[in-house]
Parts: structure tokens; C-alpha cells; sequence
């Protein structure tokens, strides 16, 4: 099943995390090359973002086949999800230790890690990346991998949540409560209102945020069951979207810091976007032939581009006419990481990811 406008939303949101992990990258160079606008600095949010199109998606599809079949086949369901996450997850996870731990010892002359390989490796392999970021410092461009450990976790539970729906017969108050629930657990912790390990309080502020997933649930049961519910029709009202875009524009560009409550707002906002583009009433045409291959592909454009701003980096080390274009223009940068990402990605979505993907179609 295809839902309009969901590929765009999804490169929109890797390419908030290209432009926040190259102005971190070249924080390494100089200070004076970092953009101190609040746009560069929406990574963490960009993450949030994916996890409430997830949610969104996965509940929609899960609640379709329910309705059709009558259950949800678990088997299948996590055989689509292994063949999509698995292959190009794995391949970050190969190059990280192979760049770091490997090639960069041998072409700098000192180790990067500050940890044995064989200390973290079972982590990524075990899809706990989320563990590693919080338990030591140089993870360097493997950092990003942490919210794809995430989304495995969910889809742990993901099945029996909708088991429970099936059974319960109340979808949208079970969405309500999980959503609810987790946030007061997630803002208690924050606040420091719960005694725990520092290291799991850090795990669960900086990667378990679960009330997205579950945000993207509750639109995700809300829509596939009152598609044409009076609130839906309100917030595609044209006055109603422009002030939803330029509240969500001016989050983007003028709150610079990541607090869980105005990004989780700002992440409402989203929602409704999303909705309204799923509907085909969205003021902005959110279905776009490039845009929509540029979301297909974003999931590589995700893991790649930290690579791809690693070796840059050194390049600028090593060929003085490109630190020279990037000091006189940074976002040079950030458009050169941002181009040869996408034609990495390109190649990996054509020559690797879809060998995986045709054997998807099998348990469709």
C-alpha cells in the first residue's frame, strides 16, 4: 500500500540530519566554519521526525492487513522488516569499523577509538547501537546508527500492540494511553524524577523516545479509521495549513534549542502535515517524482552521509583547493556531502538494497 507524500517527508528529514552532522563535522576543522543558525542544529528533532512517520506508517499498514486478513502475520511482518533494515544497517556498521578502526589508523597514524573493536561490535551487531553512544565518546560517523537500533526495538512490541488492538477493540484509546503513558514516563526522567543508572537515564533522554513512535500511532489508528473526521477536515482548511507551516518554519529556524516539549509541539505539527499530504490536500505538493525517489532512497542517504563527510573532511586535510572553497563557503560543504550522498545512496538502493527488497515482495 502507497501513501501519498510520505517519501518527501522522509528526505526532508534526512537532509535536517545531513545539515547538522556536516555542521558538527566541520566544528572539527574550525569554529569559524559552524552555522549558528537554529536549522543547523535540528538532528536530534530531524530523528523524532522519522520516528513519527514510522509509527504512522507501520500502524496504518498493520491495521490495513487486519482488516483484510482478519490478523497480522508476525512472521511476515518481521521478515519485511529484516530485509528492508537489516542489509544496509549491517553494511554501516561494517564500514564504521572498517574506516575507523582500520583504514584512518593507517592513513593518521594514531587510533581513532578509544575502545576495543571487540568491546562495541556486539552491540551493533545485537542492535543495541543506542547503548555505545552513551557508554563511550569517539563513536565518530557510527553515531547515527542509534535510531535504527531504536526503531528495532519497537517493532519488538510493535505486533503485540496490535494484537492487543484486535483483541481490545478500543485502537485509538489503547494509542492514547501508550502515547500518554510513555511521555509522563519520558518527561519524568528528564526532569530527573525517576531514580535510575545515569547511563540508562542518558540511553532513554537521548535515544528511547518511544511517545514519537507511539505520536505516529495514534494519527496512524485516528486516520485508518475516521479518514473523513471533522479534525482531519480542519487542519487541511488552506488558513488552518498556512499557519501549521509557519509555526513548524519558524520552530525550525528560530528555536534553537532541542527542549522535549517544543520539539514534541513541533512534531504535531509534523503530524498534521502529514496527514494532510496522505489526504491530498496539502498546500505544498508533497508528491513529486525526484522528491518521492529521494525519500525512497533516504534511508541510505542516512547511513552513508556521515562517511561521506568523514572522508571530505580528510580530503580537506590532504588537497588545499578544497579547504580553501570551504573556508571561503561552508555550505560548499554541506552541499558537496549532501550530493555525494545521494549518488552513494542512488547506487546502493540500485546494485545492493534491491536484491533485498525483491525478496520483500514475497511476504507482502
Amino acid at each position: 500500500m502507497y501513501l501519498k507524500g510520505i517519501n518527501s517527508l522522509r528526505f526532508f528529514a534526512a537532509m535536517l540530519v545531513v545539515i547538522y552532522h556536516c555542521n558538527d563535522g566541520l566544528r572539527t576543522a574550525s569554529p569559524e566554519l559552524v552555522y549558528d543558525l537554529a536549522i543547523f542544529k535540528k538532528g536530534a528533532f530531524a530523528v523524532d521526525l522519522f520516528f513519527v512517520i514510522s509509527g504512522f506508517l507501520l500502524t496504518y499498514l498493520a491495521l490495513s492487513e487486519i482488516q483484510k486478513k482478519g490478523f497480522l502475520n508476525i512472521r511476515r511482518f518481521f521478515y519485511r522488516r529484516i530485509l528492508r533494515i537489516f542489509p544496509l544497517y549491517y553494511l554501516g556498521v561494517f564500514l564504521g569499523f572498517f574506516l575507523l578502526g582500520v583504514i584512518y589508523p593507517i592513513l593518521m597514524g594514531s587510533v581513532y577509538f578509544d575502545f576495543r573493536i571487540s568491546e562495541v561490535l556486539w552491540y551493533y551487531l545485537g542492535f543495541l547501537p543506542n547503548y555505545p553512544i552513551v557508554r563511550w565518546e569517539n563513536i565518530g560517523p557510527m553515531y547515527s546508527l542509534w535510531s535504527i537500533g531504536v526503531e528495532e526495538q519497537f517493532y519488538l512490541f510493535f505486533p503485540m500492540i496490535m494484537i492487543l488492538m484486535t483483541k481490545w477493540r478500543r485502537d485509538l484509546l489503547l494509542a492514547i494511553s501508550l502515547f500518554s503513558v510513555y511521555l509522563f514516563f519520558y518527561l519524568s526522567v528528564f526532569y530527573h524524577q525517576v531514580v535510575m543508572p545515569f547511563w540508562l537515564q542518558e540511553m532513554i533522554i537521548l535515544t528511547l523516545r518511544f511517545h514519537y513512535l507511539f505520536m505516529g500511532m495514534v494519527f496512524g489508528v485516528a486516520f485508518f479509521f475516521n479518514k473523513d473526521h471533522s479534525f482531519f477536515r480542519f487542519i487541511g482548511h488552506k488558513v488552518i495549513q498556512l499557519i501549521i507551516y509557519l509555526s513548524f518554519v519558524a520552530h525550525l529556524f528560530l528555536v534553537s534549542s532541542n527542549h522535549p516539549v517544543s520539539n514534541l509541539f513541533s512534531a504535531l505539527l509534523f503530524s498534521f502535515i502529514l496527514i494532510n499530504g496522505v489526504r491530498e490536500v496539502s498546500l505544498v505538493n508533497l508528491e513529486q517524482r525526484h522528491l518521492n525517489y529521494l525519500g525512497i532512497i533516504s534511508y541510505g542517504i542516512y547511513i552513508f552521509h556521515p562517511y561521506v563527510s568523514l572522508v571530505l573532511r580528510y580530503a580537506m586535510v590532504k588537497w588545499s583547493g578544497l579547504n580553501q572553497w570551504v573556508f571561503a563557503w561552508p555550505l560548499f560543504f554541506h552541499l558537496l556531502v549532501s550530493m555525494v550522498s545521494i549518488l552513494v545512496a542512488a547506487l546502493s538502493y540500485k546494485y545492493y538494497e534491491s536484491y533485498f527488497l525483491r525478496l520483500k515482495v514475497r511476504y507482502k
